[in-house]
């Protein structure tokens, strides 16, 4: 049997496969099967998933509006069998630190898209489309975090080239209303130290990349609130109590010995309030 954790969530498989082992412990036969029966494995989700519409929920209150050319990619080395013959799903090498990939290049130019615009007085992604500054920003902070996960994780040179390829090329579906209260959602948690922004900055400041525009992206984030997120509710209120440096301390979990990188994010906030 094969788990696939179609999640954004890093190190899930590690975790889940620790706490399942945690359960089993006493039953030393389930422990075994486990080992060689049970493939945990993490899976790259390539598909946007937005709110149906008043009209298609009062059509079918299970309504799901997604993207017509998702894919999902199944971490092959855990996988116990053959990978099932599934239109538009396949396996990938390197699962584990793929998701670092897709969460710290992928995910975080999304959200970011989402943070700049909502200081921009947008409301979806698809507005964003057209603003020179917010794509020189977003693709600014895309390639830095690729070019320390690539440091990181060496991939092959090709697997590089079209995942680059896959993110800067993406066409944009002007027809999609993904909203930013979808994508910015609970930017406690998109602003933490290990997630889609802190965590590669601090990547890049491993590799001496600078990490410039991923420091505008956490700036635009303490900056994010809407009123029906109590996270960005708290986030911005605390700034305003307590300020720019102690918020930066708290929910992004920066330590003493990573002054750069919070003399950096300072920095882009208070150029950011000038400008939104």
């Amino acid at each position: 049997m094969n788990i696939l954790l179609c999640v954004n969530a890093l190190g899930a498989p590690d975790y889940f496969e620790t706490e399942l082992a945690k359960l089993l412990q006493n039953n030393p036969a389930a422990s075994r099967y486990l080992k060689e029966k049970i493939g945990i494995c993490q899976v790259m989700v390539g598909m946007a998933a937005m709110p149906s519409s008043e009209e298609l929920i009062a059509e079918d209150a299970f309504a799901v509006t997604t993207k017509l050319d998702g894919h999902i990619g199944i971490d092959e080395e855990p996988f116990k069998g053959e990978l099932p013959q599934v239109k538009q799903t396949g396996g990938v090498q390197k699962g584990k630190a793929q998701i670092y990939r897709k969460v710290y290049t992928g995910n975080m130019k999304h959200c970011m898209l989402a943070f700049l615009g909502k200081a921009k007085g947008y409301t979806y992604i698809r507005d964003t489309y057209d603003d020179g500054w917010i794509e020189d920003c977003v693709l600014g902070a895309f390639f830095e975090a690729d070019a320390a996960i690539q440091a990181e994780y060496q991939f092959d040179e090709t697997d590089h080239q079209e995942w680059i390829d896959f993110i800067v090329e993406a066409p944009k579906n002007r027809n999609l209303k993904d909203a930013f209260t979808r994508v910015a959602a609970d930017p406690k948690t998109k602003l933490s130290r290990d997630n889609r922004f802190v965590g590669p900055a601090l990547l890049c400041m491993k590799h001496h990349i600078l990490p410039f525009y991923l420091a505008k992206g956490i700036a635009y984030g303490f900056l994010y609130r809407d009123e029906s997120d109590i996270a960005s509710i708290e986030i911005t209120n605390y700034v305003k109590e307590h300020g720019i440096e102690k918020a930066i301390e708290v929910y992004c979990g920066l330590t003493e010995n990573e002054w750069e990188l919070k003399q950096l994010i300072m920095a882009q906030y208070k150029e950011a309030e000038k400008i939104r």
